[in-house]
């Protein structure tokens, strides 16, 4: 019996990697969230180099509202950052670089180190063109209160070490509106 569950377990996780491998990845180190309409400057900072509060008002000024919490699961602090104007973001304090967003307005933007630029409000053919492999993979959602009947899309995160590429098991969520527009951006870390 515990062979089987122990069979069952690995292909399951191969089938998970093996799903993974047909969309497309980023890392954490090549991409920027700036205010729209702002560039970037030298030493501006990819998200996974945001460590703490004072780096994300230097990028994104003065926030309006912040917490610090104790996540029992987790063991440690979460700095959470929201700002009125539509993002969130969620530094854990033991694990820097895996900070978490939700943008939800057109006020900020995901710039990628190629130079593409990712914003609500943007047609969901621009997005096809920057991630092709995981918009061919979009799927409708549906049994989620406030996201049934738009439509979502996956980027996985990924990291080298040794010239290898790794998947993590973490991604960012696009969700496209009915009409073809891009609602909101967002990463998901399970626990």
């Amino acid at each position: 019996m515990k062979k089987l569950l122990l069979t069952l377990v690995l292909v399951t996780v191969t089938i998970i990697l093996f799903a993974q491998s047909d969309y497309d990845i980023i890392d954490r180190n090549d991409y920027y969230i700036i205010k729209t309409g702002f560039s970037t400057k030298s030493d501006t900072k990819t998200v996974s180099d945001i460590m703490n509060l004072n780096d994300v008002e230097q990028l994104l000024g003065k926030s309006s509202k912040t917490i610090r919490e104790y996540r029992e699961t987790q063991d440690d602090y979460q700095e959470t950052i929201e700002y009125n104007d539509g993002i969130i973001l969620r530094i854990p304090e033991s694990k820097h670089g895996s900070i978490k967003f939700h943008i939800t307005s057109s006020n900020y933007t995901l710039l990628l180190k190629s130079g593409e630029q990712i914003k609500v409000g943007m047609n969901s053919n621009e997005l096809s063109m920057i991630f092709p492999n995981s918009f061919a993979k979009r799927q409708i959602i549906q049994n989620i209160n406030g996201y049934n009947g738009k439509t979502g899309m996956l980027v996985y995160f990924s990291f080298k070490r040794e010239n290898k590429v790794f998947i993590e098991d973490a991604w960012i969520s696009f969700i496209i509106g009915e009409d073809g527009i891009l609602k909101e951006i967002k990463t998901v870390q399970p626990s």
